[in-house]
């Protein structure tokens, strides 16, 4: 019998919950209250002028990928520079996100509190150049995340849901195609191909890396 379907299904059933809440307790601290860089400052001045509905228009580079500009650019127009907790909020949400995704991937193949343990390092390690510390930078997290849901749904044969969460992660980054092939890749070592594939075929559509 093998630990996969297991560890992922009871997860939340397990003493693990309170691992949980205490990981996203730690999230929360890291990531609130890190404040605006780059484009943020960019976005905040450009956003903060005009009808809201700009704010859902994509614009430029974000033709390529609708889904964070979605998930974003709104925010922007709700704060300002003497108040950014609007983007602040949004920013812990979509960590905390991809967290509970990230861990759900993961504990596929390790012991739930193992998992849990690694997405956390993961998700903050600084090879990501603090990407979850952004708002703009984020959609590179959130897009490794939406995927690693969407294998997640894939092995539990909820093959709709994730076919949706791929195509949600195809258009949340410009690099999103090679984490879907990468994902894919994993089909044959661990299989069914068929439930693998709905999370793959979404990128047919893709935008190219960039």
């Amino acid at each position: 019998m093998t630990p996969t379907l297991r560890s992922a299904r009871g997860f939340f059933a397990s003493g693990d919950v309170q691992l949980f809440s205490l990981y996203v307790v730690l999230t929360i601290y890291l990531v609130h209250g890190t404040g605006i860089v780059t484009d943020d400052f960019s976005d905040l001045d450009r956003l903060g002028h005009g009808p809201w509905f700009r704010a859902l228009i994509p614009e430029g580079n974000m033709l390529n990928v609708p889904v964070f500009n979605a998930l974003r650019m709104i925010f922007y127009y709700l704060s300002d520079l003497d108040s950014i907790l609007p983007i602040e909020a949004a920013k812990t949400v979509y960590a905390v996100m991809a967290l509970y995704m990230i861990t759900r991937f993961l504990a596929l193949y390790l012991d739930p509190a193992v998992a849990l343990t690694v997405a956390f390092l993961f998700v903050f390690y600084p090879s990501h150049e603090s990407t979850v510390y952004w708002l703009a930078g984020q959609y590179l997290t959130l897009a490794l995340a939406f995927y690693c849901f969407a294998y997640y749904q894939a092995r539990q044969g909820r093959l709709v849901v994730a076919s949706v969460l791929a195509l949600l992660a195809s258009f949340t980054s410009y690099a999103s195609p090679p984490i879907a092939w990468s994902l894919f890749l994993i089909c044959p070592l661990r299989g069914p191909f068929r439930e693998v594939l709905f999370s793959w075929f979404p990128n047919v559509s893709s935008p190219p890396s960039m």
